[in-house]
């Protein structure tokens, strides 16, 4: 049995729940076998922006298409080391529930014009408001958007008439 080469055809990783900190995140970046890996599920951790700004070094992972970051305390710095993430070019779904994303994280989420493959998005429950929404709303890189969640942000009505602007949003299916 060739283990270095079992490793090298993993194409899936779930690790939700696992506590997994900044300082594993750092180990992980290391791990050369996740070259393949098109799926990450790292929900209900505890990531940090200091772990996002270790995962946003891991070039190796660009063949993702889906990656789980609900519920790991990001918050807008996290979102600026995202959005330098070119390599990130493949992800197609895209989960950030439940972390600390404000309207300046917003921001910098609309500068990621890399992600233009992106399907679907989960944002909700986070601290985006109207300002993030018409940031959101100028993403002109969203075109193939098919599934987006906000619910659970204080998003008001001046929020939705920005979205009422966005061509992107005709796409919309969920």
């Amino acid at each position: 049995l060739n283990i270095r080469s079992e490793k090298e055809n993993i194409t899936k990783l779930d690790l939700h729940g696992l506590n997994i900190e900044k300082d594993m995140i750092k180990i992980l970046t290391l791990c050369d076998f996740l070259k393949n890996i098109t799926y990450l599920d790292l929900n209900n951790n505890n990531i940090s922006d200091e772990g996002m700004e270790y995962f946003c070094k891991c070039d190796f992972l660009k063949n993702l298409t889906k990656l789980y970051l609900s519920k790991n305390n990001i918050s807008d710095k996290g979102i600026e080391y995202f959005s330098k993430c070119y390599f990130l070019k493949n992800i197609t779904k895209l989960w950030l529930n439940d972390n600390k994303i404000s309207d300046k994280g917003i921001e910098y989420f609309s500068k990621c014009d890399f992600l233009k493959n992106l399907a679907v998005l989960f944002l909700s429950n986070n601290n985006i408001s109207d300002k993030g929404i018409e940031y959101f709303s100028k993403c002109d890189f969203l075109k193939n958007l098919t599934s987006l969640g906000l619910s659970s942000n204080n998003i008001s009505d001046i929020g939705m008439e920005y979205f009422s602007k966005c061509d992107f949003l005709k796409k919309l299916t969920e």
